[in-house]
Protein backbone atom coordinates (compact mmCIF):
# COMPACT_ATOMS: atom_id res chain seq x y z
CA UNK A 1 0.00 0.00 0.00
CA UNK A 2 1.33 3.79 -0.90
CA UNK A 3 1.95 5.71 1.62
CA UNK A 4 -0.79 8.49 2.51
CA UNK A 5 0.15 11.86 0.51
CA UNK A 6 2.12 14.72 2.92
CA UNK A 7 -0.95 16.53 4.82
CA UNK A 8 -1.58 20.65 4.54
CA UNK A 9 0.20 20.44 8.22
CA UNK A 10 3.60 18.47 7.20
CA UNK A 11 3.77 20.68 4.23
CA UNK A 12 3.21 23.89 6.21
CA UNK A 13 5.90 23.26 8.80
CA UNK A 14 8.84 21.90 5.62
CA UNK A 15 8.00 25.45 4.98
CA UNK A 16 8.16 26.89 8.16
CA UNK A 17 11.59 25.06 8.74
CA UNK A 18 13.21 25.66 5.21
CA UNK A 19 12.31 29.65 4.96
CA UNK A 20 15.02 30.65 7.11
CA UNK A 21 18.67 31.18 5.31
CA UNK A 22 21.08 28.38 5.98
CA UNK A 23 23.24 29.00 9.09
CA UNK A 24 27.37 29.44 8.84
CA UNK A 25 28.57 26.34 10.47
CA UNK A 26 29.15 28.65 13.04
CA UNK A 27 25.98 28.95 13.64
CA UNK A 28 24.24 27.68 16.53
CA UNK A 29 21.50 25.53 15.42
CA UNK A 30 17.84 27.61 14.19
CA UNK A 31 14.74 27.13 16.20
CA UNK A 32 12.72 23.43 16.06
CA UNK A 33 9.43 23.79 15.49
CA UNK A 34 6.09 21.77 16.07
CA UNK A 35 3.18 22.20 14.72
CA UNK A 36 0.37 21.37 16.93
CA UNK A 37 -2.77 22.49 15.15
CA UNK A 38 -3.96 23.68 11.65
CA UNK A 39 -7.06 24.55 9.60
CA UNK A 40 -8.77 27.19 7.11
CA UNK A 41 -12.18 29.38 7.15
CA UNK A 42 -14.69 26.42 5.82
CA UNK A 43 -16.38 28.08 2.33
CA UNK A 44 -19.63 28.57 4.15
CA UNK A 45 -17.94 31.12 7.04
CA UNK A 46 -17.80 34.81 6.73
CA UNK A 47 -14.76 35.83 9.51
CA UNK A 48 -14.08 39.70 8.23
CA UNK A 49 -10.47 40.02 7.11
CA UNK A 50 -10.23 35.67 7.52
CA UNK A 51 -11.90 34.96 4.67
CA UNK A 52 -9.69 32.06 2.65
CA UNK A 53 -7.09 31.82 5.42
CA UNK A 54 -5.02 28.96 6.88
CA UNK A 55 -4.63 29.29 10.68
CA UNK A 56 -1.33 27.10 12.24
CA UNK A 57 -0.63 26.74 16.04
CA UNK A 58 3.20 26.22 16.57
CA UNK A 59 5.19 25.46 19.53
CA UNK A 60 9.00 26.94 18.50
CA UNK A 61 11.71 25.86 20.92
CA UNK A 62 14.73 27.75 20.23
CA UNK A 63 18.54 26.74 21.24
CA UNK A 64 20.35 29.00 23.34
CA UNK A 65 21.72 31.44 20.42
CA UNK A 66 19.19 30.17 17.61
CA UNK A 67 18.19 32.74 15.55
CA UNK A 68 15.10 33.11 12.31
CA UNK A 69 16.98 34.74 10.70
CA UNK A 70 15.55 37.64 8.85
CA UNK A 71 11.61 37.36 7.67
CA UNK A 72 8.59 38.16 7.48
CA UNK A 73 4.76 37.20 7.56
CA UNK A 74 2.04 36.83 4.44
CA UNK A 75 -0.12 36.94 8.12
CA UNK A 76 -1.01 38.06 10.99
CA UNK A 77 0.99 35.90 13.51
CA UNK A 78 0.26 35.99 17.26
CA UNK A 79 3.23 34.78 20.05
CA UNK A 80 2.98 34.18 23.68
CA UNK A 81 6.39 33.82 25.14
CA UNK A 82 6.21 30.79 27.27
CA UNK A 83 9.86 30.70 28.64
CA UNK A 84 12.44 32.84 28.46
CA UNK A 85 13.51 35.86 26.89
CA UNK A 86 13.05 36.55 23.39
CA UNK A 87 15.37 38.83 21.58
CA UNK A 88 13.60 40.84 18.63
CA UNK A 89 15.24 42.43 16.13
CA UNK A 90 12.72 45.29 14.46
CA UNK A 91 12.24 46.58 11.39
CA UNK A 92 12.37 50.24 13.00
CA UNK A 93 15.92 49.54 14.41
CA UNK A 94 15.06 48.55 17.71
CA UNK A 95 15.92 45.28 20.13
CA UNK A 96 12.91 44.70 22.07
CA UNK A 97 13.02 41.76 24.84
CA UNK A 98 9.60 39.63 25.18
CA UNK A 99 9.46 37.74 28.80
CA UNK A 100 8.31 34.94 29.51
CA UNK A 101 4.35 35.67 29.75
CA UNK A 102 4.46 38.37 26.92
CA UNK A 103 2.41 38.37 24.30
CA UNK A 104 2.48 40.19 20.84
CA UNK A 105 1.60 40.27 17.37
CA UNK A 106 3.69 40.67 14.06
CA UNK A 107 2.00 42.63 11.47
CA UNK A 108 1.93 41.19 8.11
CA UNK A 109 4.12 42.23 5.27
CA UNK A 110 7.63 42.78 3.97
CA UNK A 111 7.07 46.44 5.95
CA UNK A 112 7.36 43.91 8.57
CA UNK A 113 10.40 42.30 8.31
CA UNK A 114 12.38 41.00 11.75
CA UNK A 115 14.47 38.47 13.26
CA UNK A 116 14.23 36.57 16.52
CA UNK A 117 16.64 35.10 18.67
CA UNK A 118 17.70 33.38 21.83
CA UNK A 119 20.35 35.05 23.71
CA UNK A 120 23.61 33.28 24.07
CA UNK A 121 22.95 30.82 27.04
CA UNK A 122 19.16 30.39 27.57
CA UNK A 123 16.39 28.87 25.51
CA UNK A 124 13.70 29.96 24.63
CA UNK A 125 10.33 28.55 24.09
CA UNK A 126 6.89 30.16 22.48
CA UNK A 127 3.71 29.13 20.81
CA UNK A 128 2.98 31.20 17.40
CA UNK A 129 -0.32 31.01 15.87
CA UNK A 130 -0.47 31.86 12.45
CA UNK A 131 -3.34 33.52 10.46
CA UNK A 132 -2.14 33.40 6.63
CA UNK A 133 -3.82 33.64 3.66
CA UNK A 134 -4.46 30.37 1.71
CA UNK A 135 -1.76 29.08 -0.74
CA UNK A 136 0.94 31.32 0.82
CA UNK A 137 3.85 29.99 3.57
CA UNK A 138 3.86 30.99 7.13
CA UNK A 139 7.25 32.64 6.94
CA UNK A 140 9.43 34.25 3.76
CA UNK A 141 12.91 34.85 3.79
CA UNK A 142 13.91 38.61 3.83
CA UNK A 143 17.26 40.53 3.69
CA UNK A 144 18.86 42.27 6.57
CA UNK A 145 17.27 45.94 6.93
CA UNK A 146 19.73 49.25 6.24
CA UNK A 147 18.67 50.33 9.75
CA UNK A 148 20.46 46.94 10.68
CA UNK A 149 23.52 47.47 8.45
CA UNK A 150 26.98 47.46 10.58
CA UNK A 151 25.21 47.04 13.90
CA UNK A 152 25.44 44.01 16.23
CA UNK A 153 23.40 41.32 15.19
CA UNK A 154 22.58 37.81 16.35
Amino acid sequence: MPPPPPSPLSSRSRAINSAAPSPSPLSPPGPQTTPLSFGATPLHCTLPHYADSTFALQSVTFPPGANTGWHYHPGTLFVIVEEGDLLHYGPDGKLRTYHAGDAFIEPPGPDHVHCGAAPPHRPVRLLAFYVTPQGQSLTVPAHLPRVWEGREMP
